[in-house]
Parts: structure tokens; C-alpha cells; sequence
């Protein structure tokens, strides 16, 4: 586990979160409040439900576009059942949080990896599988 992870808060703006994503190299980023976690926005969260809707970046605010109430595991809970909740839900982050709430950090793929204990096979397998299967389509050149 990642444990200082970074993070914004709901009145974050878009274009902000953003360039703390390109400058921390991370793709999702835990949305607190008072230490608590309220939510988690991802770099797709900013191009789909902010860029695509026809949002401004340097107006709107991460609670405008993040996911409430993310998945995310207790800082008691093992290895093994992350990596569970990680590859039921499709998730390639897990945001690791205290009984009060309070985020304590964060838990990856990369953090699985180097367990070393078999889990990420399972979690690489459930988060890649598609929901549905999509027909092949053909390339017209």
C-alpha cells in the first residue's frame, strides 16, 4: 500500500486534479474532506463526465465529476481480500481507509505485484475481462 497517497478536495478544479495526475504520474487521485474520503476521480472521470459534457476544466470542481462513496477496503483487511474486492469491481486502485473513514492510502496493481503471493494473476485476470463480448470488427482500409 501506498500510504501518502495524494489527494484533492471536492472543490479541487478539474484542470487542477489534472495537472497533479500528469505531475504525479497517477491516473486516479482519492477526493477527502476532513481527512475522510468522499469520493475518487480518475483521469477518465475528467474526460468523459467533465471534457465530453462540455465542461470548463478551470471552473469546474472534482465533486462535479468523481464517483461518491468509492470501493475501498480497511487498512485491517488482507492482501487477499483487496485483491478480491480489486477484481470483482474492475478496479486497478483501491483507496485504503481507517473505521472512521479517514484515508490511510492506497493500493494498486503495482502494490499486489510486489506481494509476490499469486493475487495479482486474479486481479489482472478479473480487471482486463471484458464485461461483455463485443463482436470483431472488421478494418476498412
Amino acid at each position: 500500500m501506498t500510504s501518502d497517497a495524494i489527494t484533492v478536495g471536492p472543490l479541487t478544479t478539474l484542470e487542477q486534479a489534472a495537472r497533479t495526475m500528469r505531475e504525479r504520474d497517477v491516473g486516479s487521485l482519492p477526493v477527502v474532506r476532513d481527512g475522510k474520503l468522499v469520493g475518487i476521480v480518475t483521469d477518465r472521470d475528467i474526460v468523459v463526465r467533465g471534457v465530453a459534457e462540455g465542461r470548463d476544466g478551470m471552473f469546474s470542481r472534482v465533486s462535479d465529476v468523481m464517483t461518491d462513496n468509492p470501493l475501498c477496503c480497511l487498512a485491517t483487511s488482507d492482501v487477499e481480500e483487496a485483491a478480491k474486492t480489486m477484481g470483482e469491481a474492475k478496479v486497478r486502485r483501491l483507496p485504503v481507509v481507517d473505521e472512521d473513514g479517514t484515508l490511510v492510502g492506497m493500493i494498486s496493481l503495482a502494490d499486489l505485484v510486489r506481494h509476490k503471493d499469486g493475487s495479482v494473476g486474479y486481479v489482472l485476470g478479473e480487471v482486463t475481462e471484458p464485461n461483455a463480448i463485443k463482436p470483431k470488427m472488421d478494418l476498412v482500409s
